[in-house]
């Protein structure tokens, strides 16, 4: 896999293939991997396709976690 740009911390297996869970997310909070760079079953362009989707569902609530804990309470 083109794994160049992964960040050191992010777990890979034997093969370079990013070894994340059911929405994506590796080893490193923040960091997901998707489509043809991530550990699983099958390489198809529908499975690759749906990786995306979850992997954006998945950052964009990631996202949202970490603001609301970054507002002050109470607002």
């Amino acid at each position: 896999p083109n794994n160049q740009l992964v960040p050191s911390g992010v777990r890979m297996n034997e093969l370079g293939f990013v070894i994340a869970d059911d929405k994506c997310r590796t080893s490193v909070p923040g960091i997901f991997a998707a489509g043809d760079l991530r550990q699983k079953f099958a390489n198809q362009i529908v499975i690759a396709a749906a990786d995306g989707c979850i992997a954006a569902l998945a950052a964009a609530y990631y996202v949202e976690e970490q603001r609301a804990k970054a507002q002050p309470s109470g607002q």
